[in-house]
């Protein structure tokens, strides 16, 4: 596979998306939410597009996540009439609230690398990524789902072939920063007998210092991150599901995360290493785990 550019969708401004990325975490939706709309989008409009000019096969390979601004609502009671639209006038026709649905607003951009079976031609991505289709595409994205949510305003999304035009591209956004992976941190050290939740509490714990003030142990930006699931069995056939597709139970994956202030990495080398920041998502199985996570720098 041979690299093609990156598409960027500027300023994502979503409403009503849901901040519940597992029952562990409430913040930053699950980033399998980021990734599985990209896969949208390759479905029903990279995949069409392609087509329409007979050109060789395109992908997108990955997904970075810039955070401008998150406002979470007050919890809102998980009630199917509510749900449908519905108002019920009588107390006896409203559900009670089993547990809180935590909504809010988001503002983000996302960039999607490119990628190619063969070299493309230059007229070929041109024609692709053409002012006008990336102003059907913006189109399409007030109709496509994101988190839970819809996206209310957007700027025009952006073709950049280059990592140094990407950068260029970037820097008129609003300030931002820019999602990496930070498993690392959950690593097992040499005599280390904690687990993986407990170097992950750690992480995120306040500690009192002798001023009286609570830091963390950690340097930067550290947040917890829901990336996917474990399956508790192996998938199985079973009546009714979808498509008769395999089901399996599963449990929720957290990992960690760190907000990175963009513009200081784009200023330092007027480009963006996204793989080198361990910042494109990409989905991945592992078989003999059975996990089903998002995972950066991956082949």
């Amino acid at each position: 596979m041979n690299h093609a550019g990156y598409l960027l969708l500027p300023d994502l401004r979503l409403e009503n998306i849901n901040a519940e990325a597992c029952l562990h975490v409430a913040g930053l939706p699950s980033i399998t939410a980021f990734t599985g709309f990209a896969h949208a989008l390759q479905l029903n409009w990279l995949t069409r597009e392609v087509e329409k000019v007979e050109g060789d096969h395109l992908a997108f390979h990955g997904v970075a996540i810039i955070g401008h601004d998150l406002a979470l609502y007050d919890g809102q009671a998980k009630s199917p009439p509510a749900l449908h639209g519905m108002h019920p006038t009588k107390p006896e026709d409203m559900n009670p609230s089993i547990i809180q649905e935590m909504k809010g607003d988001l503002n983000i951009s996302l960039i999607l690398k490119i990628i190619q079976e063969d070299d493309e031609d230059e007229e070929c991505l041109d024609n692709i990524f053409s002012h006008e289709n990336l102003q059907g595409l913006a189109a399409f994205l007030t109709r496509t789902p994101l988190a839970g949510g819809r996206i209310i305003k957007q700027q025009l999304p952006v073709f950049a072939a280059s990592s140094t035009a990407l950068a260029e591209k970037i820097q008129r956004l609003p300030a931002g920063w820019l999602l990496c992976n930070a498993k690392e941190q959950l690593e097992s050290r040499n005599d280390d007998p904690r687990d993986n939740l407990d170097r992950l509490l750690d992480a995120l714990a306040g500690v009192r210092g002798d001023d009286g003030k609570y830091h963390r142990q950690q340097p930067g930006w550290l947040i917890p991150t829901s990336i996917g699931y474990r399956l508790l069995e192996p998938p199985t056939n079973r009546p009714g599901t979808r498509k008769q597709l395999p089901m399996a139970f599963a449990e929720p994956v957290i990992s960690l995360a760190q907000w990175r202030y963009l513009p200081s990495l784009v200023h330092a080398t007027n480009a963006l290493d996204l793989r080198g920041e361990n910042a494109l998502w990409r989905h991945t199985y592992s078989p003999t785990d059975r996990l089903c996570v998002v995972d950066t720098h991956t082949n």
